[in-house]
Formats: C-alpha cells, sequence, structure tokens
C-alpha cells in the first residue's frame, strides 16, 4: 500500500484549493459591476415640475429622473374634491398620454436611450395609473376602465417582459383613486418600456381616452463611469 511520506504538504493544498474555490465563488459577475448594477431608486412623481393647471401641453423636461417619457406630457390638476375624475396619487400633478400626445411626442414609452443622461438601463418596480374620457378641465373628467399593457426590452428590441394593468373604476361619475401596479420580476435592466392602452372590453369604444401615471418607482443603472441620474 501507498504510504503518503508528506502527509502536511497535501493538506496545506487543500487548503489553498478551498481558499481559491472560496475566493472564486465570492467574486462579483459582470452582472453585479459597475454596467450592471441598478442600485438609484427614483420616484417619478411630477411633483417637482411646473406648468399651467388643467392644460395638456404642458412638457415633461428630458431626462426626467433619469429616463425619457415619450409620449407623455405633464398635467397640473385643479382639484375640487367633488367633480369626477382621477386623482393624482400624490401632489397635483401626473403623467398623461392621450391622442394628441401620442401624435406630437411618439409611441408611449418611458425610455434610457438617451443621449443626454448617464443612465442606460433601467428597472421598473412600480407605478399608480388610471384612465379617464376628456381632461379638458383638469380632475373634472370621467373615470373609464381602461387595460394597459407594458412591455419591457433591452438592447437590440429584444423583448423581455410584458405585463397588463386593470383600472376598473367604481362610476363615472366618482372621484377614483389611481391603481397600483407592481412589475414582475422579468422586467430587469430594460432600456425602454412601451405603454399601451385601450378601453376595457365591453366598454364603448372612446377616441378621447386618457392614460394617468403617478409615482413610477425603479432602480436606474448607468454606463460604467457615469452616474445615476
Amino acid at each position: 500500500m501507498y504510504k503518503d511520506s508528506h502527509p502536511s504538504l497535501n493538506m496545506k493544498n487543500i487548503f489553498s484549493f478551498a481558499l481559491l474555490a472560496a475566493a472564486v465563488s465570492a467574486s462579483p459577475s459582470s452582472k453585479d459591476g459597475p454596467s450592471g448594477s441598478c442600485k438609484s431608486t427614483q420616484n417619478a412623481n411630477f411633483d417637482d415640475l411646473t406648468g399651467v393647471p388643467a392644460v395638456q401641453y404642458n412638457q415633461i423636461p428630458v431626462p426626467y429622473k433619469g429616463l425619457k417619457y415619450q409620449g407623455f406630457n405633464l398635467l397640473v390638476v385643479v382639484k375640487t374634491g367633488v367633480a369626477p375624475g382621477v386623482v393624482p396619487r400624490s401632489g397635483n400633478n401626473y403623467g398623461v398620454s392621450n391622442a394628441v400626445t401620442r401624435t406630437t411626442g411618439g409611441s408611449p414609452r418611458w425610455t434610457a436611450d438617451n443621449p443626454n443622461s448617464a443612465v442606460r438601463r433601467f428597472t421598473p418596480l412600480s407605478f399608480y395609473y388610471g384612465c379617464s374620457i376628456d381632461l379638458q378641465n383638469g380632475v373634472a373628467a370621467a373615470p373609464t376602465a381602461c387595460d394597459i399593457t407594458i412591455t419591457g426590452y433591452k438592447e437590440g428590441d429584444k423583448r423581455v417582459a410584458s405585463q397588463t394593468f386593470a383600472f376598473r373604476p367604481a362610476s363615472a361619475l366618482s372621484v377614483a383613486q389611481m391603481t397600483k401596479g407592481n412589475f414582475i420580476g422579468s422586467f430587469q435592466e430594460v432600456q425602454y418600456v412601451t405603454v399601451s392602452y385601450t378601453v376595457a372590453a365591453g366598454s364603448p369604444l372612446n377616441a378621447s381616452l386618457v392614460l394617468l401615471m403617478d409615482d413610477i418607482q425603479y432602480a436606474t443603472c448607468s454606463s460604467i463611469g457615469g452616474r445615476d441620474n
């Protein structure tokens, strides 16, 4: 039978291999590095922006909280407390998308594909939403049932996730609260999301359908050497 004449040497080798394995497993992957780490949480509530009340044509600056809100404008609500409508989740402001903003600003999307920002990707976490018909008088607009579909894409237009959210107000004559939507886990480090909306099944079609969004929370990812905006 073979007898090991250097047991202490073998033990040292085993110990060295164990330390090496532990070091390798503890080393961060490229995903965990500066180019792939979403650490800065943002809340796009639009309340730090100013605009003309009850007018749908206030522009949202680019970037805002690191992203471009394409196809959205800023609406400053005139709160009465009694008129029917969808009230903002916080403050008096929310983002609005309708036929006019889609025509002037393009198809609705939240995007990090913007040369004026260091943010290159983001992970959407949650948002508040609602729909109404006609916002000519700010909050004095009829809440209406709608379905909102948000689809996430990585670089190269690679689709990675899609989710539909339902808004069901109690009545078109009520003061409706916005509904909270939480994103599923596959919305990770996307470059942009597209936002589409339509009236709910069984509801009458109306060209004046308006999408409202507030308190959009997400984590931003900067490029190497950049910073989160």
